[in-house]
């Protein structure tokens, strides 16, 4: 081009750049290279010099921490975070400041650890972001309201792979949420407490909860729910175990590991062992909301008052689970129930004191079991204030329920032969076998039968080999001795 040409054309291209905008930046990786607070080559100033879209990612000498001494840092736009790994690189509060104030944007975040922070969310503050967190440890955070770790409110948050341990809050010792999605996968919570509801989780709001693979170990509450506490939300938990954690409030205690108000549950093929309550649930505690149990176990909890293993107040299903070795002080050893029941193919068994089944003598009351197997519970397995409704084809092993179960295929003072409390295999929750010449096998009916039992046997087997397959009564379906799993499991 001439210089003639050029200087016709430019005003045109001027014209042009202000009409459509300048060209978009091409993302950048913008490295830290010390761990001082603020100035060149901090995470502060890499955060404040970066454009939205840009990396964050370390080059320091490992093991390194970054203490902050002049306040949070704040995320005011879409930013990837990559740590050289929670082991290697540790973000501090300093026990004074929260680490993250993140609103309205996207970022993700990796490969980090945060400890001592202390503001509401006391390592990360998300308003209205989409927030991603994987591979991070959040350790020793904490505050006097809501959120010792996490505070998440209007967005949504993804957690994966992460370790929470020994953070502590009001309302959630870890992750408070309100109206935001949360997902959590492959994470362990241990140790984390409240002053008052939800030792690891506080969930509110009519968004989804999804737990899947993740363990919450030894967290309490000083009220309700020691590990989750979810007040009308919609909540999953999959492939999951909750065992030790307490609610310690005294009267206010309930529910051991999970306390749900308003909301709904539903969990599969998760575990919940040896949790506790100061009153009642020492396991579940719910109070009109619903419960879908399936495939599940709860064993060895305890609540101080009421239903060692449930307390329901609201509408729960149960199906191919397992209620075993659980105690109240009062009543309800493993089940307690004063609003609506529904059991398909359980097993409750060797409640230690106040018995198998508690029906509370009340108008909104009811209870139904089908293919219900309740046995060896001590004082008794059935307490029955009001009458519940057998659909048929449940046994007790003794005359405690009989009054109920009088429909067809019913058994009562019946010996079920119960193997003891074991991982069966395949199955990833344990099971009371139901041992050879069991009463048991093939008992019941194959209308309304379970595809599967408990641990993912298909249901029906011919159990007693005697030519029909026909479904067991319980949670666990007998495998005739000449078959194999590895072929049934093909």
């Amino acid at each position: 081009m001439n210089r003639q040409y050029l200087l016709a054309i430019g005003p045109l291209l001027i014209t042009l750049a202000f009409a459509f905008g300048t060209l978009p930046t091409r993302a950048a990786t913008i490295t830290v290279i010390n761990t001082n607070d603020s100035g060149a080559g901090s995470l502060r100033q890499a955060i404040a010099n970066a454009n939205s879209g840009d990396t964050i990612d370390f080059n320091l000498i490992y093991p390194a921490t970054i203490t902050l001494t002049s306040g949070d840092i704040t995320i005011s736009k879409d930013l990837t975070i990559n740590g050289p790994g929670a082991s290697n690189l540790t973000l501090s509060g300093n026990n004074a400041y929260r680490v993250f104030f993140i609103s309205n944007k996207t970022v993700t975040i990796s490969g980090l650890t945060f400890t001592q922070g202390k503001d509401s969310g006391g390592a990360v503050y998300n308003s209205s972001g989409v927030v991603t967190i994987s591979n991070c440890a959040f350790v020793g955070n904490a505050h006097t309201w809501s959120g010792g770790a996490i505070y998440t409110y209007l967005g949504s948050l993804i957690v994966d792979n992460s370790n929470f341990t020994n953070n502590s809050g009001s309302s959630a010792g870890a992750i408070y949420s309100s109206n935001s999605p949360l997902t959590i996968t492959a994470s362990t919570f241990s140790g984390n407490t409240s002053t008052a509801s939800g030792g690891a989780i506080y969930y509110s709001g009519t968004s989804v909860l999804s737990v899947t693979s993740s363990t919450f170990y030894s967290n309490s509450a000083t009220s309700s729910g020691g590990a989750i506490y979810n007040y009308l939300g919609k909540v999953t938990l999959t492939d999951s175990s909750l065992s030790d954690n307490r609610a310690t409030g005294g009267a206010a205690g309930t529910g051991g590991a999970i306390y749900n108000s308003n909301g709904t549950l539903t969990v599969t093929r998760v575990s919940l062992v040896g949790n506790s309550a100061s009153t009642n649930g020492g396991a579940v505690y719910t109070y009109l909301g619903g419960l879908d149990f399936t495939n599940s176990t709860l064993s060895h909890n305890t609540a101080t008052g009421n239903g060692g293993s449930i307390y329901n107040n609201g509408t729960m299903t149960l199906t191919n689970t397992t209620i075993s070795n659980n105690t109240a002080g009062n009543f309800g050893g493993g089940f307690y129930n004063r609003r609506s029941a529904t059991l398909f193919n359980v097993t409750i068994a060797s409640s230690t004191s106040g018995g198998g089944f508690y029906q509370f003598n009340d108008a909104l009351a009811t209870a139904s079991f089908k293919h219900t197997l309740i046995a060896n519970n001590s004082a008794s397995n059935c307490t029955l204030n009001k009458a519940v409704t057998s659909a048929g084809y449940n046994l007790s092993s003794d005359n405690s329920c009989a009054s109920s179960f009088v429909s067809a295929g019913d058994l009562n003072n019946t010996d079920p032969l119960l193997g003891l409390l074991s991982l069966n295999p395949p199955g990833s929750t344990q099971t009371h076998a139901l041992l050879s010449g069991s009463p048991a096998i093939d008992a019941g009916t194959n209308t309304g039968c379970p595809a599967i039992d408990q641990r993912g046997i298909p249901r029906p087997l011919d159990g007693n080999r005697n030519g029909a397959a026909v479904c067991d009564i319980g949670a666990f379906e007998a495998v005739p001795y000449n078959l194999s799993l590895p072929l049934i499991l093909r």
